[in-house]
């Protein structure tokens, strides 16, 4: 493999262009899909891919394929050349110089290629019968699924940069359905490690059971303000919604309500915001991001102060800062763009249960609906909801048809309690049990 980014450097190279980068991926993936109690689809997948992006006089072109003849690369690096001299001029864009160790992460299972599909699909089954018998109530499923993917990156440039490195990951997702009398109703819940063996099934299929069971029994609930519980989904889900706000790229462009922001008061002081891209056992740890800058812990609030944005290379620039490691791709077939890596707040000294019991009349919020809504630019937000009452301090009655309504800033200001049970979920966010003060809920 060296040998072929050797060559495509050197088709770079003969361009002409002042530097040029390759990103390459070689993926193998697996997903079995469960349904009536039994693997209905098995899909196994290889794909090999390679990106290249050509930079001259300040202009970025862009070119992929997945075939790796040489006279398929040559045509890929001609497009990539001729579309860098039809892009406009930036003077923010670089390619990253500055080669680094790589740090052991260990985001590698070397077991992977031992692993048979029969025990994957056994993985998979254990989830419902998990879920069967942790209530009788549990009577179907719309589908449950297990996937994995190894995936082989480099990352390399006409600088001399030159990365290569593994990973794995391991997802699984139940939607089990909840019945009793006339009442029906289903829950979504997933999971990953990044190795198989740190995946219990047993222990989703309660989780994912009991949350479909909470949902039984809704009702409507008044308009009101109430304070809120999110649980570590919901926070995830949150903070994942906010975080495009905390992006360099956005606040370049003015769009985003923390710009001019830095070092101001933007949330209560409970709350220390990080994202970690070298995070033990994080979903999207890896030890550079995908321009090949080293990935970083770092914090955007600390105490409710603002510290500092997310930064690929471009908007590093603008600021005249360092990147933090957050260029993302989607793929081989993507140009990167700024993301988080693992996301969280962090926790304090109290658990999600003495949290809860601090709560004389309000909502434990399980479910939020159209978070992609969120206007990072003014902040304000109304979204659909579910939940259940908590009452003295106990979560009990399921509630249905409401909405929350409010703003990014008074939500992040109004966070009283973060609770010690962090957890990540597959697209990098991490939750934990959250208390939000006085939040306005629309009900009947």
């Amino acid at each position: 493999m060296n040998n072929l980014i050797s060559k495509i450097l050197f088709l770079i190279k003969d361009t002409k262009a002042e530097a040029g980068e390759v990103y390459f991926i070689d993926s193998q993936s697996t997903r079995i899909e469960i349904e009536s109690g039994k693997p209905a689809k098995h899909i196994i997948e290889e794909r090999q891919g390679v990106g290249i992006r050509i930079l001259d006089k300040q202009r970025i072109g862009f070119a992929y394929t997945t075939d790796l003849t040489l006279a398929s690369l040559k045509a890929t690096v001609r497009a990539a050349y001729h579309h860098a001299q039809l892009t406009t001029p930036n003077p923010n864009i670089y390619l990253p110089i500055k080669q680094e160790p790589l740090l052991p992460l260990q985001i590698f299972d070397l077991e992977i290629k031992k692993i048979s599909l029969e025990e994957k699909s056994e993985l998979a089954l254990k989830i419902e019968s998990a879920a069967r018998e942790f209530d009788v109530r549990i009577t179907n499923f719309r589908i449950t699924r297990y996937s994995d993917e190894l995936q082989k990156i480099i990352i390399a440039n006409t600088f001399g940069l030159n990365y290569t490195y593994q990973r794995t990951k391991f997802e699984i997702f139940t939607s089990p359905l909840a019945q009793e009398k006339e009442f029906s109703e289903i829950a979504y819940v997933s999971d990953y490690a990044l190795r198989f063996r740190d995946l219990k099934p047993e222990d989703f299929g309660h989780q994912a059971a009991q949350k479909a069971i909470l949902k039984l029994h809704a009702t409507s609930y008044p308009t009101r303000k109430v304070d809120l519980i999110f649980s570590p989904e919901i926070c995830a889900e949150f903070l994942e919604a906010v975080a495009p706000a905390l992006f360099g790229e956005n606040v370049m462009k003015g769009k985003s309500l923390f710009q001019n922001k830095i070092e101001k008061e933007i949330a209560s002081p409970v709350v220390t915001l990080i994202d970690d891209g070298r995070l033990k056992d994080g979903p999207n740890t890896t030890p550079v991001d995908d321009e090949g800058s080293s990935t970083q812990k770092s914090i955007l609030i600390s105490e409710g102060k603002l510290m500092g944005f997310l930064h690929d290379t471009q908007s590093a620039t603008h600021f005249k800062t360092n990147p933090t490691g957050n260029a993302r791709r989607y793929s081989y077939f993507s140009l990167p763009k700024t993301s988080i890596s693992n996301l969280y707040l962090k926790p304090q000294e109290i658990s999600a249960d003495d949290l809860i019991s601090q709560v004389k009349d309000g909502l434990y919020i399980s479910g939020l609906l159209g978070l992609h809504t969120i206007n990072t630019i003014s902040g304000d937000f109304s979204v659909g909801a579910t939940g259940n009452i908590i009452k003295d301090g106990s979560i009990g009655q399921a509630v249905k048809g409401i909405a929350l309504a409010g703003n990014i800033k008074d939500s992040l200001l109004s966070i009283n309690s973060v609770a010690n049970d962090l957890r990540f979920f597959p697209t990098g966010g991490g939750g934990s049990t959250v208390l939000i003060s006085q939040v306005s809920v629309s009900g009947e």
